[in-house]
């Protein structure tokens, strides 16, 4: 297997495969090669209907509408360093470092410098590669089966993002590809002296692509679990299986994908769980969460993109739909605007945002949102 395939595999995850990740390299040389990379993008974002009450904690009632800057509305941006060392003919050693921030006002997408990425360890072209540090869950896999390739207004929305948290303390296997299956692994352990369970997450992701078909299909399975090893929020602590696939036809990318979510443990009287619609006692043990949509590149500058999501929780926790549409423009290969709209529609229990943000509109009522970009990609 070429030694690269590993790494290609990965690249649509690392960063959106909408834009062209221009590396620049660094060192190349004797078989030592480090690489630069990074995105910044940035816009105006709105949404409506924000329920007040729920914003401002109680000081305020009513709803409005907010107008903000998009910084990671679209994707965040992002800073990466990427290494490798030829060791011998077909084993090389590979690093990682990367890190997200939000570029309307300079600040870090969460705790650490490098927030995203920071792993290192062996790549062989004949055995995969295995990997240790800190990465993107993977449930970050749905990436390559979103037709909104993880916007705001996405996978993440409805699952209020499930699909997209990071792994901690992980260690990490993908499997070359063999007969166009290719398998990934990854363990992130909890570090709690009482239980190795204990705020520990873990996963698999198993790969099917058929090159001259243009199918491809995936499925994930994965456990996230709270402070006590339990299963308390179908949103945050759960387990989850996702199917889904694409089929390209040309210029025409169709996507589908379907996500069950289960919290055997989520109960009004488990302190670690919390009710899906605020100031009821809904605590769903259940979610399912499918999509349909299509990519279209119309030019050689312009992709458009478009998706229908759908969520529906047991215990009375109701239902919601996104419907989402947008693209992007390359003005260069490496310089793009971007645009989405959408909007959600609730049921009479559910309480759903338009983006993965937690501004809520009301209790059963609907919201629009839209956002509007720049990108510079090297």
């Amino acid at each position: 297997m070429n030694k690269s395939k590993v790494w290609m595999l990965l690249l649509p995850v690392l960063a959106h495969s909408a834009v062209s990740e221009a590396a620049v390299e660094m060192i190349n040389t004797g078989g030592y090669k480090v690489e630069v990379y990074g995105r910044v993008d940035a816009g105006v974002d709105l949404v409506s209907n924000v329920d007040l009450a729920r914003d401002s904690g109680g000081e305020e009632a009513g709803t409005g509408t907010q107008l903000r800057g998009g910084g990671n509305q679209w994707g965040t941006s992002l800073f990466g360093i990427k290494g490798s060392m030829q060791i011998r003919p077909g084993l090389k050693g590979v690093m990682l470092l990367e890190t997200g921030f939000d570029a309307v006002n300079g600040k870090f997408n969460g705790d650490g410098f490098f927030n995203r990425r920071a792993f290192v360890g062996l790549e062989s072209d004949n055995y995969g590669m295995l990997v240790a540090g800190k990465n993107l869950f993977i449930s970050n896999d749905v990436y390559n089966i979103d037709p909104m390739i993880h916007e705001f207004m996405s996978t993440s929305t409805l699952s209020r993002g499930r699909v997209w948290p990071g792994a901690d303390q992980m260690v990490e296997y993908r499997s070359p590809v063999y007969a166009g299956f290719q398998l990934g692994l990854q363990h992130a352990f909890g570090g709690d002296a009482e239980s190795v369970a204990n705020n520990s997450r873990s996963g698999a992701s198993l790969l099917f692509a058929d090159p001259e078909s243009g199918v491809e299909l995936r499925a994930i399975y994965d456990v996230v679990r709270d402070e006590i090893g339990g299963y308390s929020n179908v949103f945050s602590s759960s387990e989850e299986l996702i199917l889904g696939g694409t089929w390209t036809l040309e210029r025409l990318k169709l996507f589908g994908g379907v996500e069950f979510m289960r919290a055997s443990d989520a109960d009004p009287e488990n302190p670690r769980s919390v009710p899906s619609t605020d100031g009821t006692s809904l605590f769903p043990t259940e979610a399912t969460h499918g999509w349909i949509g299509a990519s279209y590149q119309a030019s050689s500058s312009l992709v458009l993109r478009g998706a229908w999501f759908h969520i529906s929780l047991n215990e009375g926790g109701g239902s919601a739909n996104l419907i989402t549409g947008g693209g992007e423009y390359y003005l260069a290969e490496n310089v793009f605007l971007y645009a989405n709209v959408g909007t959600v529609l609730n049921s009479s229990a559910a309480q759903f945002s338009v983006e993965a943000t937690d501004e809520r509109p009301p209790v059963g009522e609907k919201q629009y949102g839209a956002y509007v970009g720049a990108g510079f990609s090297f």
